[in-house]
């Protein structure tokens, strides 16, 4: 959650790690497009461990 306004920042597991997409509305052409070349399928979706999710968590925790 982006502190200043509230609105959620979107991440996407890759290779290296969790990254940011930061705030993406569905509606905008542009935002869509990042998603489509940086977000994640539903396979790779469904393949997150535990443990990453508990690594992106950890990470979030630390930014406030």
């Amino acid at each position: 959650m982006n502190v200043e306004t509230g609105t959620p920042d979107w991440y996407a597991k890759t290779a290296v790690g969790w990254i940011n997409l930061g705030k993406l509305d569905h509606t905008i052409h542009t935002d869509v497009d990042k998603i489509v070349q940086q977000g994640m399928t539903q396979e790779e979706l469904n393949a997150i461990t535990a443990a990453e999710w508990a690594q992106l968590f950890d990470n979030l925790s630390t930014l406030r």
